[in-house]
């Protein structure tokens, strides 16, 4: 797990990464507290694929696929005190959030194995007697 705290054009930010190693490989839950477009201080949960090409990083999410939750969400001032103090009480939900994702990928790995083995038995040939 590594935090970074940033400052940049929407006002300051904070972005956790947390390994998912029993989802697959590459995959991470992001947790990051920022300024959404609407003003409001925001802490959102989602998870990524990681990967590596060409020795640069990409994450990648999968639209109606990853999970994405809001975790916290405040109208406040977006100072580096209101980042940090929202930032670590999302992490304090950590146990909570993380038991929402593996709910989650568990539908999500159901349906997809069920779509697999659906897919495999129409594609098997057939015995006509």
């Amino acid at each position: 797990m590594s935090t970074h705290y940033s400052n940049g054009r929407s006002g300051y930010a904070a972005k956790t990464t947390i390994a998912l190693p029993n989802l697959g490989a590459g995959m991470a839950l992001v947790v990051k507290t920022h300024k959404d477009n609407t003003g409001l201080l925001v802490t959102q949960a989602s998870a990524h694929v990681i990967s590596t090409m060409n020795g640069q990083e990409y994450m990648t999410f999968r639209l109606y696929t990853d999970y994405s939750k809001p975790v916290l969400r405040e109208k406040a001032r977006v100072t580096e005190k209101a980042v940090h103090e929202q930032h670590a009480r999302a992490l304090a939900l950590l146990p909570t959030v993380l038991d929402d994702v593996r709910t989650h990928y568990a539908a999500t790995i159901s349906v997809a194995q069920a779509l697999a083995v659906a897919h495999a038995v129409n594609d098997a040939p057939h015995t006509a007697y």
